[in-house]
């Protein structure tokens, strides 16, 4: 009973940290999102040729990770 207590004590410290929500939801310029979307879908497969090792071993380790977790599910 008492971890409980603690769990709803640092809900409600947590709780003021966490920011409002506006509920603008309009895009400031559409059109440059919109273009700046495209050149990243244009440009997405060309970059796994710039990364770095330590990047393909991180990459590999997340899919090791989630075939194994996929294995155990």
């Amino acid at each position: 009973m008492k971890r409980r207590s603690w769990l709803w004590v640092l809900a409600l410290l947590a709780l003021p940290r966490v920011p409002a929500c506006s509920m603008d939801l309009s895009l400031a310029d559409p059109v440059g999102y919109g273009k700046r979307i495209i050149l990243d879908i244009e440009e997405l497969p060309a970059k796994p040729r710039r990364w770095s090792k330590s990047q393909w071993y991180l990459a590999g380790g997340i899919v090791a990770l989630t075939g194994v977790s996929l294995l155990f599910d």
